[in-house]
């Protein structure tokens, strides 16, 4: 091209090619047009020496050679930009694929079909508690012998494992129960890439708090099942007798001596201040567990509590109170639910306790603990567990007339106001009920 002192036109292909890699299309686009300008005129000042050729024929020889460098230049550039693009929009796939897998509350885990980790994401290393340098090494055996350990039935982990490796088409899922009390739900599907199995996908759910409502849920409802059954039972035991009193009255009232009218219509009180008590405890149990029942705590002088307390409590006859209070003792609590805690207690050990009940308070830190204490027989030892259930009562009662309420009511008071409540068994013989109130220092 330049007076024939340069006879080596094929160096031109590395520019070219340096050209459409370097700047793609554009600059392969330019190369050529500059090299195609240089060419022609070459030709035409006849320093391209093509052999025997018109320059008619030169040109047209020129042009197929540049039209050839050309598509060729621009071939390569375009493939080059669809490569680049093609990689980009690889990236963008796999941020989008990381970002969702990342942002899923699910633990994911995707292996070959040689059971190889591909990919997963920080949950399921979370939920599983894996190292990272573990989870790096991308060792499938590694994890499963690492994860085995925190199962209360591996065999069934890997005999899940073992079955889908065998049967690549199928889905499966089941539950996962470690032996810290966290369940995990596991759905497992195969991992197809064009139509063709490439691996598994295997997803972990925690489902423990889920699980821990539901138990809830239903031993709620069994619970209230059974306290609507039972309170129908105590509701109808006055109620039937009511009835009775009353039908009896009404027939046979005038030809009934008048002692047997007067027992009757004591009767009937006896049955109706049961029903009235029933029905306020029922009332005060509902209030309490539905936090709707008002407590204005204050400071208060326990002994003259306890003191109000026994004076509308006399012993039956046979039974003896003593009480050591303290007069300097002040616990902050509601006055009016501190007597009724202190009643319930002095009753239940009126009914179940022997012929001797002591109350005793004493400071412990900031608190002051008091005790209610009888002599009678103590608690089974199979009741303790559920003594401050509702309509828990003890066989060895002298009277029918408990509802099974009071303890239950006494909890949940002593919750309401700060306190708190216990049973111990006696020394020797007996039952304590210990109730713990905060102390107010003078």
């Amino acid at each position: 091209f330049f007076g024939g002192r340069w006879r080596y036109p094929y160096l031109l292909f590395p520019l070219l090619v340096w050209a459409a890699v370097r700047f793609r299309p554009r600059g392969a686009s330019l190369a050529i047009f500059i090299m195609a300008a240089v060419g022609v005129a070459g030709t035409l000042d006849g320093s391209v020496p093509i052999g025997g050729a018109t320059l008619t024929d030169s040109v047209q020889i020129l042009q197929v050679l540049m039209a050839l460098l050309a598509v060729s230049a621009l071939i390569l550039a375009a493939t080059i930009t669809e490569i680049e693009e093609s990689e980009r929009q690889s990236d963008a796939s796999l941020s989008l694929l990381r970002g969702t897998l990342e942002s899923t509350a699910d633990g994911i885990l995707v292996v070959d079909r040689q059971g190889k980790v591909m990919t997963s994401n920080q949950r399921f290393a979370d939920m599983w508690r894996i190292p990272q340098d573990l989870l790096d090494s991308r060792d499938d055996d590694r994890l499963i012998a690492f994860v085995l350990d925190q199962l209360v039935d591996p065999d069934n982990f890997i005999a899940k494992i073992r079955e889908l490796h065998e049967q690549p088409e199928s889905e499966s899922y089941d539950q996962l129960i470690f032996k810290d009390g966290r369940v995990f739900e596991r759905y497992s599907r195969p991992h197809r890439i064009g139509g063709e199995i490439a691996g598994r996908v295997w997803s972990f759910r925690d489902v423990t708090e889920k699980r821990v409502s539901e138990e809830r849920l239903r031993r709620e409802t069994e619970l209230r099942e059974e306290f609507i059954a039972n309170a129908a039972h105590e509701l109808r035991t006055p109620v039937t007798t009511l009835f009775g009193l009353s039908k009896l009255l009404h027939e046979r009232s005038h030809t009934m001596p008048k002692e047997r009218v007067d027992a009757s219509l004591k009767a009937m009180n006896r049955q109706g201040e049961r029903l009235r008590t029933l029905v306020n405890n029922l009332l005060d149990l509902s209030a309490l567990q539905e936090a709707r029942l008002q407590v204005e705590t204050q400071p208060v002088l326990l002994s003259e509590v306890v003191a109000k307390t026994l004076e509308s409590l006399p012993p039956p006859d046979g039974k003896r109170v003593e009480a050591e209070i303290d007069a300097s003792l002040v616990v902050l609590t509601d006055p009016h639910r501190l007597e009724q805690i202190i009643t319930n207690l002095i009753t239940n050990a009126y009914r179940y306790g022997g012929g001797w009940i002591r109350l005793a308070a004493q400071r412990s830190d900031d608190h002051v603990v008091m005790s209610v204490h009888d002599d009678g027989g103590g608690v089974p030892e199979e009741l303790i567990p559920k003594l401050f259930d509702a309509f828990i009562r003890g066989s060895n009662s002298r009277s029918s007339t408990g509802s099974g309420l009071g303890l239950a009511i006494v909890r949940r008071l002593a919750e309401a106001t700060g306190a708190e409540i216990w049973y111990e068994p006696g020394p020797n013989h007996g039952a304590s009920f210990v109730l713990r109130l905060p102390q107010v220092t003078r």
